[in-house]
């Protein structure tokens, strides 16, 4: 009997050890868990604070980005706006004064007629110079001023002639009525079909010096037959032909 009860009483204390002892290990078992859940939450929510923080940064970025370029383009068309403006008022300056220009050629083709143009007398250098000679001694005489004569005061503005002229000044010397200096020093003013201003005198064409050979227009000098620069030119500066240097 005491055996049996021994027994029993065996018994019971293994499986009650037995129990405690499978309590014990689900009870570590579930902390352990709990404690890998709450690392992996923890993992869990750094990553996610970082993942955010990364894609602030990438929008900031990015937005940085965007305003830099909107910068640039800014920059840029205002600078191309200001070009325009600027383009537009140089282009209306250029029409404006090609307009005041070909006005002025009008007005002075319309009051520069044959009457008003005067026969040329002489055709050689030395005969120009003594008629001048013979002009400046009557201005002498009537003004009391001291002798200078006109030829020394152009000395500055003698150039040196060629024997072609240029697809350039043709352009200028057609065109703009360029005027300009011969070898001598000599002033050719405004032109037009009927004459031409020569030392501020307005000269009709001859057989020596003509408007249908162009020799005016190429810019030939009376007393030679070189060609010379225009005094000005400006808008066909640059723009060379070969086949007028023959």
């Amino acid at each position: 009997m005491t055996r049996a009860i021994l027994f029993i009483t065996l018994g019971l204390t293994t499986v009650f050890s037995a129990n405690t002892f499978s309590q014990n290990m689900s009870e570590k078992n579930t902390e352990q868990k709990r404690e890998i859940r709450a690392v992996q939450k923890h993992q869990q929510r750094a990553e996610k604070r970082q993942y955010q923080t990364e894609q602030k940064r990438h929008r900031a970025e990015r937005k940085n980005q965007r305003q830099k370029v909107d910068q640039r383009q800014h920059r840029t068309e205002k600078k191309s706006q200001h070009q325009r403006i600027e383009n537009r008022n140089a282009n209306s300056k250029q029409r404006r004064y090609k307009a005041q220009r070909k006005h002025q050629q009008q007005e002075m083709d319309k009051n520069l007629r044959k009457k008003d143009a005067v026969k040329r007398n002489f055709r050689t250098h030395k005969e120009f110079k003594r008629m001048k000679k013979r002009h400046q001694n009557v201005q002498r005489r009537m003004h009391h001023k001291p002798s200078r004569t006109y030829f020394n005061d152009r000395k500055t503005y003698r150039q040196r002639g060629y024997r072609h002229y240029r697809q350039a000044w043709y352009l200028d010397f057609f065109y703009d009525r360029a005027s300009f200096y011969d070898r001598y020093g000599y002033y050719y003013g405004y032109f037009n079909r009927i004459g031409y201003f020569f030392e501020g005198i307005f000269y009709r064409y001859d057989r020596h010096y003509t408007y249908r050979d162009r020799d005016r227009v190429r810019g030939r000098g009376l007393f030679d037959h070189r060609y010379y620069r225009p005094y000005t030119y400006d808008d066909y500066y640059g723009y060379d032909d070969p086949y007028y240097r023959r």
